[in-house]
């Protein structure tokens, strides 16, 4: 027996939608009490506004990421000073002090233009990647993913599936507007759901690749903190139109004088961008919509040729015996094989996003976004078709490996390839609100993963394989319908999290407060054989003859189902839902001009309901050297405690070097298939039902679910696990403590450098 104690964490979500400003305003050398700092937004004439303290500080949080920006700080008596051209990085404060002077000393306002390039001018303390959308533009991308984004920051790696600062890509977090945009299951290789492309490129606006972001309203990774936002519309009516081709035809197809043939195989997408103004300056709109036409080509494998049958060198069925076999099926039992070579499979894919954002006063900012896509893969029947400990001896002459359907010995026909289908729903709203010197931030986000499987034509069918004794020990296959592991086989996640942060500065210090409340519901069905499944042997001369009604009248060689343990033995699916609450609090403190710190912490406290009906009283019984083991465990509910500090030193004043560090606790999270296996693995679930040889002599072909467990007469049984997943009580989420150490230089000629 084997046991997995496993480390608990639910998905805690890393959300930064927004960006800031910050400073000192002096007269004189003199801090300016009562300044006015107003910050426009060019493209939306978004207003964003601040007063100077008593102190001449001043912030403004909850802007637009990106720009330009147009900073105006005026004072009575002094000059106005303006900073145009003015670009906020995703999740990053911009320090603009402002030094005026006296009206009587200039003729006119003071203009300072600033680079596109604002780095040095953040107050950023640990390692961060931004990327606008220019840049994100430029980078080339053959599978138009985030992830290829994501290799921007030097920490990435391609390996274990997108790594970012070690580990693998389980334990980074994505988010785009706030909303989680993670692969929260975890199957498969990309830490993004949706089949790794939930969203078009072209919609979104920032990315920030975080590695050690002493931001303490990120969490949820022990790896990379992944933000993005999406593009919004603005006062000038603007839009787009693309397409990306890729095909065979583009491939090589000979070698010296041959010319080889070349299926036909392509990846065509077409895409559409549009947005504007609703209400100029007060309402706005953005339409993102992508579509792809796929298709890829089918399997190489053909049928023989019939000149020397099933010989060493000749050994698949005959093309005319598998059409015979396919218009039997479709003629007595309805069932459509499809065809058995010469196909492609077409594989379409849709993307689009929905954003209004609503500028409801200067001190009221809401916006709300919706996303949606859905794409699949196809994929050959299974190779892993053991069912039963004989079945291989009972119809493969002992092995399956040499002889079974996707081998060169057998056919498959389209019906027996199966569809991972990749969906995906996000949905985000956010109001930013200002209240006298609070300043306030609701968000909330629901985010949908659904990953179901399906065929070409019927996923109820039951799985049907034919092999054939052909005389010479060779053991010709067709695989006619279904695959073993599709019916009924689901992997789904719904992440719902509301968020609520207060932010106001007081003298040197900008405090902010974060309350934060996560809903997780996961399922999983997985089952072989849920639709049921047949192995017949045919004789060579009732397939040259084309004689089906006496393989299908008899007894199968082998007969499976799998079926739930319920009522109407409908088909079983593990479902786990968590809840987490977290509060953090967060101290900006600009001790001077050129020293700023961070001093943050972090409390998340899980909570997860109690398994019911999971209790396996038979494997409870096993003495593992004098303990015993619960399958319905769940961990006890227990507080983590991330603190955090984080520095920013601009060593000569001027913006030119900055030495930067911090060092912190990180809580990462869980994928649910690891989780939800706590009920799929407990042998209380589910019921597999497997004969072969004598054992099936009274068992008759059929399409009906409900029939083949009449026909065994279907009893709810348990069974003691062989790899059970046992959750304990002293589970805790996995943590890491990071630190980092930065030195940014401005070199001549306009250049950053960072060590």
């Amino acid at each position: 027996m084997v046991v997995a104690l496993l480390t608990f964490s639910v998905a805690t979500i890393a959300q930064v939608t927004t960006s800031g400003i910050n400073g000192i305003v002096t007269t004189g050398g003199e801090e300016a009490i009562g300044a006015t700092i107003t910050a426009k937004h060019i493209p939306s004439g978004s207003v964003y506004r601040a007063v100077t303290n008593i102190d001449g500080r001043y912030t403004i949080t909850g802007m637009r990421a990106g720009g330009p920006y147009e900073v105006e700080v005026s004072y009575i008596g002094y000059q106005t000073t303006k900073f145009t051209d003015v670009q906020l990085a995703l999740g990053q404060n911009t320090v603009l002090d402002a030094s005026l002077s006296e009206e009587g000393e200039l003729l006119q306002e003071v203009v300072v233009v600033a680079t596109n390039r604002n780095g040095m001018r953040s107050d950023r303390s640990g390692a961060v990647t931004n990327l606008n959308a220019n840049q994100m533009a430029a980078v080339p991308t053959v599978g138009r993913s985030m992830t290829d984004l994501m290799k921007m920051t030097p920490q990435s790696s391609s390996s274990s599936g997108m790594a970012i600062g070690g580990g693998n890509y389980r334990q980074s977090s994505v988010t785009i507007d706030g909303a989680s945009f993670n692969n929260a299951f975890g199957l498969g290789s990309s830490p993004l759901p949706g089949g790794g492309t939930p969203i078009s490129l072209d919609a979104l606006d920032q990315m920030t690749v975080s590695i050690t972001p002493y931001d303490v309203r990120q969490s949820g990774f022990t790896g990379g903190g992944i933000n993005a936002v999406t593009k919004s519309g603005t006062n000038e009516f603007k839009g787009s139109a693309y397409t990306y081709l890729t095909s065979t035809s583009l491939k090589g197809a000979r070698v010296a004088t041959t010319t080889l043939p070349v299926d036909d195989g392509h990846n065509n997408t077409y895409g559409l961008t549009i947005g504007g103004p609703i209400i100029k300056d007060k309402l706005f709109f953005f339409l993102n919509g992508e579509i792809e036409d796929n298709v890829t080509t089918g399997p190489l494998a053909r049928a023989g040729d019939g000149s020397t049958p099933y010989t060493n060198t000749n050994r698949r069925p005959q093309l005319e015996e598998l059409e015979s076999l396919s218009t039997y099926l479709q003629n007595t039992y309805g069932l459509t094989t499809g065809p058995w070579q010469g196909y492609n499979v077409k594989t379409p894919a849709y993307r689009i996003l929905a954003r209004l954002d609503w500028n409801i006063s200067e001190n009221h900012k809401f916006n709300v976004r919706l996303t949606k896509s859905n794409r699949k893969s196809s994929s050959p029947a299974s190779a892993s078709r053991s069912i039963g400990s004989n079945r291989a001896t009972m119809i493969y002459g002992g092995n399956q490996n040499t002889y079974g359907s996707n081998t060169n010995y057998g056919m498959s026909s389209l019906s027996s390839r199966y569809y991972a289908e990749y969906r995906f729903t996000s949905i985000a709203a956010e109001l930013n609100s200002k209240f006298g010197k609070l300043q306030n931030t609701l968000r909330g986000t629901y985010s949908f993963q659904d990953q179901p499987r399906s065929t070409e034509y019927n996923d109820a069918a039951p799985i049907v394989e034919i092999v054939m004794n052909d005389g010479q020990n060779h053991y010709p296959t067709w695989a006619l319908t279904g695959d073993v592991f599709t019916y009924g086989n689901l992997a789904q996640t719904k992440n719902t999290v509301i968020t609520d942060e207060l932010n106001i500065t007081l003298g040197k210090h900008n405090l902010f407060a974060g309350l934060q409340f996560e809903h997780n519901y996961a399922a999983n069905g997985y089952a072989q054989a849920a639709a049921g499944y047949y192995a017949f042997e045919a004789t060579p001369e009732e397939v040259a003859s084309g004689n089906w009604g006496a393989v299908f009248g008899r007894a199968p060689r082998v007969f499976g189902i799998t079926y739930g343990n319920n009522e109407a033995h409908s088909m079983f699916t593990s479902k786990m839902k968590t809840n987490q609450w977290s509060l953090y609090l967060q101290d900006n403190i600009s001790w001077s001009e050129r020293f700023r710190m961070s001093l943050g912490v972090r409390f998340e406290l899980p909570s997860y309901p109690s398994l019911e009906n999971n209790f396996n009283e038979e494997y409870y019984k096993i003495d593992f050297g004098g303990r015993h083991f619960r399958t319905d465990n769940v961990p006890d509910a227990s507080i983590s405690f991330s603190p955090r500090v984080g520095f920013n030193w601009d060593i000569t004043g001027s913006r030119k070097y900055i030495l930067r560090g911090g060092t912190g606790l990180f809580v990462g999270r869980m994928p649910f298939v690891w989780l939800v296996s706590a009920v799929g693995n407990s042998g209380m679930g589910q019921t597999s039902y497997v004969v072969n040889g004598e054992n099936a002599a009274n068992l008759r072909f059929t399409t009906s679910q409900e029939e083949m467990l009449r026909q065994i007469n279907a009893q709810s049984s348990t069974t003691v696990p062989g790899s059970p997943t046992i959750l304990s009580e002293d589970l805790r989420m996995p943590k890491t403590w990071k630190a980092s150490l930065a030195f940014d230089a401005k070199l001549p000629g306009d250049i950053d450098f960072t060590l």
